[in-house]
C-alpha cells in the first residue's frame, strides 16, 4: 500500500515521495515536489551555520522555493495531506512558520497556531460546550475537557506539526526548534505552550524531553 512504499522511501530504497505545490495565480496550479537532496549530501552542519527563524506568509508566497521545501517536509513527515493543508499554511491568521535553514536550506520545520485570547462571554460559551471556534483546540480542551474555565482567556501557542529533514535526524534540530519556538511565544507574553499529538513511544519520549 501507500504507506509501505512512503516508509520504504524514508528508509533510502527508493526516491523520497513527491506531492504538489499549490500557487494561487487567478487559479491552482499543480507541480510537483520533493525533499532537496541537496541537503542528504552534506556534511555535518556546524550549529553556528544553523538560523531559526520565523518565516512571514509574505515571503514564503514570494519566495516559492522557500515554500516548496517547507511543504515537502512536512508532507514526508505527515501521511495523507490535503490541498487545504497548503492554503491553511499559507491564509490562516493564526498560524506561524518556523523553520531551521542551514546554508539556506530547509532541514526541519514547525507550524504554530496562535490560540485563545477570547473574550469572557466567549470564554463560557466554550466550556460549556455551546461554542467551538475552528482552529482553538488548546483552548477548547481546557475548558471543555477539563473545566478550567479561564483556559478560553488565555493565549496559548500550539505547536501543530514538526518536521525534520529526515538525513538530519536525531541530531538534535527537532528538540532545537521546539526551544526556539518556546522562548518566541514567552517573549511574546503567551500563557501557555502546548501540542497534541498521537501516542506513540517515540512522540511522547521526544515531547517529554522537550519540556511538552
Amino acid at each position: 500500500g501507500r504507506g509501505r512504499e512512503d516508509l520504504s522511501a524514508m528508509r533510502g530504497r527508493r526516491p523520497l515521495p513527491t506531492w504538489k505545490r499549490f500557487r494561487e495565480e487567478g487559479g491552482l496550479q499543480l507541480q510537483e515536489v520533493q525533499v532537496p537532496m541537496r541537503v542528504q549530501k552534506t556534511s555535518s552542519i556546524a550549529p553556528a551555520h544553523l538560523e531559526s527563524r520565523c518565516l512571514s506568509k509574505k515571503e514564503l508566497i514570494q519566495q516559492p522555493g522557500l515554500l516548496e521545501q517547507i511543504f515537502a517536509l512536512l508532507v514526508q513527515a505527515h501521511y495523507r495531506p490535503r490541498p487545504y493543508d497548503l492554503r491553511y499554511l499559507l491564509a490562516a491568521p493564526n498560524v506561524n512558520v518556523v523553520a531551521v535553514l542551514a546554508e539556506g536550506s530547509v532541514v526541519a520545520t514547525a507550524l504554530v497556531a496562535r490560540e485563545g485570547g477570547f473574550d469572557p462571554a466567549t470564554a463560557r460559551a466554550i466550556t460549556d460546550g455551546l461554542r467551538r471556534p475552528r482552529g482553538h483546540l488548546l483552548p477548547e480542551s481546557l475548558g471543555v475537557h477539563l473545566g478550567i474555565c479561564e483556559g478560553p482567556l488565555l493565549r496559548h501557542d500550539r505547536i501543530v506539526r514538526v518536521a525534520v529533514h529526515p538525513a538530519r535526524r536525531r541530531r538534535g534540530l527537532g528538540s532545537a526548534l521546539i526551544s526556539f519556538i518556546t522562548q518566541r511565544s514567552l517573549d511574546a507574553g503567551v500563557d501557555g505552550i502546548g501540542t497534541c499529538f498521537g501516542a506513540t513511544p517515540e512522540l511522547i519520549s521526544f515531547w517529554y524531553k522537550s519540556g511538552l
